[in-house]
């Protein structure tokens, strides 16, 4: 898992440990969101899966072996779940590379000194070249008929026209820079004029070159979309249903089996409650709902 870690730029500049020992060249890179990285990680799975299964279990600890039970549990979910790593949204009206990255370099990208800022600067040439990635994966999802439903498409895309058409200073990119280096004694206001100079430079190129890219994409694909937004839409929907459902209750429960313990838990919770009720001398005669709005 530390080598996993250890492969993300973005995961190292938020654990931030590296930065104390005088390690920074993580610091103006991004994340490589190509498909192939994606199976690249597979992959790695697979090898570390290996390695834990052989681990004798009568060699472990009680703690050991629990964590050998649930790294291997978490493992085999993203490895069953392998045939459908396409069944997501990458991009969508909540998270996604096009919040992400801006939230990112305004919480997670510390500016201490120059090189910091060069690093910065760095990172934001390079989000044209992530988006592109990104895109890569889209188009994989759309060949598949893996197509976000059109309120989806139409909340993102205002949401990434909104973010290249704000100006300059309300740009969350150049307003936190500008911030950051206001407090680093070491650079002088001409420093800072010119750091500020680079930035707008590569938000008006690279930044919105990148969000362009997705906006005329999302703007073609928004003609294929459609109105339903539940899994069973997609192909294969009901699988990865059934498998997300393994994962999250650690049962083969199927949905409408956990939808009816749910129903008789609420049944059984209001008769309880309505019980309590009438010993307290409320009337329950016209039901739950009834009873609690008399409360």
């Amino acid at each position: 898992m530390v080598k996993v870690a250890f492969d993300s730029p973005e995961t190292l500049t938020s654990l931030g440990f590296l930065e104390s020992v005088g390690i920074k060249g993580h610091n103006a890179k991004l994340d490589d969101a190509s498909p192939e990285k994606s199976e690249e990680l597979y992959n790695k799975a697979r090898n570390i899966r290996s390695i834990i299964e052989n681990y004798d279990d009568d060699d472990l600890s009680k703690d050991e072996l629990l964590s050998k039970k649930i790294t291997l549990y978490l493992l085999d979910y993203l490895l069953t779940n392998e045939p459908f790593k396409y069944h997501t949204y990458p991009v969508n009206q909540l998270f996604g590379v096009q919040n992400g990255y801006p939230s990112f370099m305004q919480g997670q990208h510390q500016i201490k000194d120059e090189t910091d800022v060069e690093n910065y600067l760095s990172r934001l040439e390079a989000v044209d070249e992530k988006f592109a990635q990104v895109l890569e994966g889209l188009k994989l999802r759309e060949d598949k008929g893996i197509i976000p439903p059109r309120f989806v498409i139409e909340r993102v895309l205002d949401e990434m026209n909104g973010f290249i058409s704000s100006p300059l200073n309300e740009n969350i990119l150049y307003s936190s820079l500008k911030e950051k280096m206001a407090d680093i004694e070491s650079l002088s206001q001409e420093q800072q004029d010119d750091f500020l100079a680079k930035a707008e430079a590569r938000i008006n190129d690279d930044v919105n070159r990148a969000y362009q890219l997705f906006i005329d994409y999302f703007t073609t694909l928004k003609t294929k979309a459609g109105t339903d937004d539940g899994y069973w839409h997609l192909p294969d929907g009901d699988k990865v249903y059934a498998n997300a459902l393994r994962f999250f209750t650690t049962t083969d429960m199927t949905a409408d089996e956990i939808h009816n313990i749910g129903l008789k838990e609420v049944a059984r919770i209001q008769g309880e409650m309505l019980k309590i009720l009438a010993d307290e001398g409320y009337d329950t005669s016209q039901g739950f709902t009834t009873a609690m709005d008399a409360l």
